[in-house]
């Protein structure tokens, strides 16, 4: 069993309309969660993140949103996705990272301490801070788990044809509008591409 922890950042990431590795990185990590009852690769993340990624769409025009939130829909009711509140647990941990990695914002802890108590392998991300060589090599050296930003030359379908459908529309509709969903989010944390 694979268990990996995305956010805000990877997730909105696989509509990326400035970088096509990064778009096509992000995509395969969203596609290669496995199906709904199976759990060859489960995808975590927090309610906190989903938060930041509703709050980004919410933001923009309404034809914008009408495209994406059927991606969505579909993506949650077929995937593995675990997304629960952080547990005070989690928090726990989150403040007791702020010695090892003190420039790290809160939200960022965030992520990194659902990854460990959670016992995922990976975190996947286009945060700056989280892609910072100190960051990485902490949690890879204390807690063996890795840190990628998603990029590919390749690009993976959705094995459910309607959920690619989906998804192919709503990337068609962020490019006519000439929206980039990844630098829509209202975070402090910068994305990098």
């Amino acid at each position: 069993m694979k268990n990996i922890i995305f956010d805000s950042s990877s997730h909105l990431g696989q509509f990326c309309t400035t970088n096509e590795d990064i778009r096509r990185g992000c995509k395969n990590m969203q596609a290669s969660i496995s199906p709904l009852g199976d759990d060859d690769c489960i995808g975590q993340w927090t309610d906190l993140e989903n938060g930041r990624t509703d709050r980004a769409i919410w933001n923009l025009q309404t034809e914008v949103q009408d495209a994406y939130y059927p991606v969505m829909d579909r993506y949650y009711s077929i995937t593995n996705v675990e997304q629960q509140a952080l547990s005070m647990f989690e928090e726990d941990i989150a403040y007791r990272l702020v010695p090892y990695l003190p420039r790290l914002s809160p939200n960022s802890r965030h992520t990194c301490a659902r990854a460990i108590v959670r016992g995922a392998s990976e975190i996947h991300t286009l945060f700056k801070e989280l892609l910072s060589e100190d960051v990485v090599s902490y949690m890879a050296s204390h807690h063996n788990i890795t840190i990628h930003k998603p990029q590919s030359k390749e690009e993976l379908s959705y094995k459910d044809a309607i959920l690619e459908e989906r998804y192919q529309t709503a990337l068609k509709t962020f490019r006519l509008f000439g929206v980039n969903p990844p630098a829509q989010l209202d975070d402090k944390r910068s994305v990098r591409f």
